[in-house]
């Protein structure tokens, strides 16, 4: 008999844990499991498609306090075995309903997409009311899924979650069909060094003091600075641009569904977060063997970046240190199939998908 599993998570929407969520919805073992996947939010095109096998739950609301009464109705009318949710705010609403006692016949299993400490802390006014919900709720789930060590730490020390419930899975290396697709709509200069970031325009990611470093680097230099993404800093960031002179050198380029067709020629990816879940665009460059240079700050990415393999790992908010490792980097021979190797054998997907599986089953 398989076991019924429903995943809930807001929507899907471009992102690292919608891209996460719907690569296991299509991937787990349909003889093991039966899926059903509810959305919140009904986008208009949603950037991650599901196998016909899932069965898919679409309710139509913006936000999530508009939503409680149909995710309550929807679970109630699925009954799985099993619940599996994503993000901060998914999660204490579904922490709300076992907590008031619902749905006694299932298990709960939270996925966390961040270092819950600091993420709440950037939540201006709200921070103090998301970080008393989190420690109410997230305790009440029966297991709970990290990316990384310092997030299975935050949760313990900060949150009081037990150690055994934690389960710490990094994030796969997917094979992206974006591979396939060469069409990029900008010139590729052939005397110019291609240095490129992907990430939503946000102030955690970092992307200013990755301007900051780029100025110090003009003249030393020739580069194209490639910025994949979009968000609320979009036009502050188009400001710093102009305030360090590298408007003929930095390009904005927006959301991008094909990622990998940039990726695949760039020289090196810049990560400025200031801290990270599980960094999901830093895996997909090493997978096309491209070497990376970043901040070791809180989360997934030093359990990624192995120095003189992959990258280097730069102390935080060091930015001499930064710009110093760029050169280096430019120069020095890393092996493009030893990087693609190293990834593929430390975050295959397969070896992801078995400890879902697992984890689901044991719970």
């Amino acid at each position: 008999m398989r076991t019924k599993l429903l995943m809930i998570i807001f929507s899907l929407d471009k992102g690292g844990a919608e891209k996460i969520f719907s690569f296991l919805a299509n991937n787990l073992d349909l003889n093991k499991f039966e899926i059903y996947f509810l959305t919140i939010n009904k986008t208009k095109k949603d950037a991650f498609v599901l196998r016909p096998e899932v069965k898919h739950i679409q309710l139509d609301h913006s936000r999530m306090l508009f939503g409680i009464y149909s995710i309550y109705k929807s679970i109630n009318e699925v009954n799985p075995a099993v619940i599996m949710s994503t993000l901060s705010p998914v999660n204490i609403i579904v922490g709300f309903m076992r907590k008031l006692g619902f749905f006694k016949n299932s298990k709960f299993i939270l996925r966390e997409s961040s270092i819950p400490s600091v993420n709440n802390m950037l939540a201006g006014k709200h921070s103090a009311l998301l970080d008393y919900l989190t420690r109410e709720m997230y305790p009440v789930f029966n297991a709970l899924v990290c990316q990384s060590q310092d997030m299975k730490l935050d949760l313990i020390d900060n949150y009081g979650i037990d150690e055994s419930k934690i389960y710490l899975i990094n994030n796969p290396s997917l094979k992206s069909p974006g591979l396939s697709n060469d069409n990029i709509d900008i010139d590729i200069p052939k005397d110019k060094k291609i240095l490129i970031c992907v990430g939503n325009l946000r102030r955690e990611k970092g992307q200013d003091r990755l301007l900051k470093v780029l100025q110090d680097l003009k003249g030393k230099i020739d580069f194209q600075f490639w910025i994949i993404g979009d968000g609320v800093k979009r036009e502050t960031l188009h400001g710093l641009v102009s305030e360090y002179g590298l408007e003929n050198d930095v390009f904005f380029l927006g959301h991008k569904k094909n990622v990998t067709a940039y990726l695949k020629h760039a020289d090196l990816f810049l990560q400025g977060s200031y801290y990270e879940g599980f960094p999901n665009a830093l895996l997909e460059a090493n997978e096309l063997g491209v070497p990376v240079v970043a901040f070791n700050v809180k989360g997934g990415t030093k359990e990624i970046v192995q120095n003189g393999l992959n990258g280097f790992l730069v102390e935080d908010n060091d930015l001499e240190a930064f710009r110093n490792a760029i050169l280096t980097a430019l120069k020095f021979p890393f092996n493009k199939q030893n990087i693609i190797g190293y990834v593929n054998e430390k975050f295959d997907e397969s070896i992801i998908l078995n400890k879902y599986e697992k984890l689901i089953l044991h719970v």
